[in-house]
């Protein structure tokens, strides 16, 4: 039975509706998802620290997004919010789910899986094969991700600004600002470390793309810090500091951070670190973030950098 005849085999045997909502349903809709931020966010947000739901959701159902409701008679009882990939640099269409939501006295009757199932064949039939979902580890989302097919890609991670600052390196190690002209002086240490950790995803190609990418963080004014051995550029870091969507905060996100082959295991990673969670501090920054692949060299460096999981990115084929 494929996936669309099990949706709606499932769907005759339950007293609920499936469709498209109205432009006035939308709006009670996005009302709902705002109010739901603090479940979702597993209580990291609250509904007084967030900015107006004007501000929040100010690309509401853009760029192809579409939501699909669930109704008990006139009760919208829950939805899920899905469409394109915004940020994927990949030739093949991808889809995300941005949001699914059931109200707690409709929960456990499989609507969460039916209104899933039915996105996932609504992007497959726009040519989206691949889809993906944020969600936080051991949550309710992250149960029902993994019971449908999900597996974990991606992590993630999290840090404090205000932690304690890691052991300096070795002495006449020090570390200074750079420029994006500097960057060019690590293009072949990088390029022979990605090799050296066999990364198939990380072909030439997108071992370009990997600078130019950099060079355009830095030319929207992100931070180069390198790490210098006497006159020796021995590693360097990227970090950004970003404004909240949710709230008025700032945050940090580090963009990418290496270390030369010959200097590892001295903790030069980790003071790039640390000098980088200081200078944010400096400038009212409470927390950073940084992505990586899960169980590769990146989460094991982060993790006993002392860096905790923040949230998961799930991955399915859509067909």
């Amino acid at each position: 039975m494929s996936l669309c005849q099990s949706i709606e085999e499932r769907k005759k045997n339950v007293d609920y509706h499936f469709y498209e909502p109205t432009k006035g349903e939308l709006e009670e809709i996005k009302k709902r998802m705002y109010m739901a931020i603090p479940e979702s966010s597993a209580g990291r947000y609250t509904l007084s620290g967030l900015r107006p739901i004007e501000v929040v959701y100010d690309d509401f159902l853009s760029f192809g997004d579409r939501i699909v409701a669930v109704r008990k008679e006139k009760e919208i009882v829950g939805y899920i919010h899905f469409g394109p990939q915004k940020e994927s640099e990949e030739v093949e269409s991808r889809g995300h789910i941005f949001d699914i939501f059931i109200d707690r006295l409709h929960r456990r009757r499989g609507l969460g899986s039916l209104l899933l199932g039915e996105a996932l064949s609504r992007m497959n039939e726009q040519g989206m094969k691949t889809v993906t979902a944020n969600t936080y580890r051991g949550g309710a989302g992250w149960w029902l991700l993994k019971r449908t097919g999900f597996i974990e890609k991606t992590v993630c991670m999290q840090i404090e600004c205000r932690s304690s600052r890691p052991l300096p390196p070795p002495t006449g190690l020090s570390i200074i600002r750079g420029t994006p002209k500097d960057l060019l002086m690590f293009s072949q240490g990088v390029q022979d470390t990605l090799e050296y950790l066999n990364r198939t995803e990380l072909s030439n190609r997108n071992y370009s793309m990997i600078f130019y990418r950099l060079n355009l963080v830095l030319e929207s004014g992100a931070t180069l810090l390198i790490c210098v051995d006497g006159e020796k550029p021995v590693g360097f870091a990227i970090y950004t500091i970003f404004d909240d969507l949710m709230t008025y905060e700032l945050l940090g996100y580090l963009d990418f951070i290496f270390v030369d082959q010959e200097y590892r295991r001295r903790g030069i990673g980790r003071e790039l670190l640390g000098d980088s969670l200081e200078r944010l501090n400096r400038n009212g920054v409470n927390e950073m973030f940084f992505e990586c692949s899960l169980n590769d060299y990146d989460y094991r460096w982060s993790l006993r950098a002392g860096m905790k999981e923040f949230s998961i990115q799930l991955e399915k084929k859509s067909g």
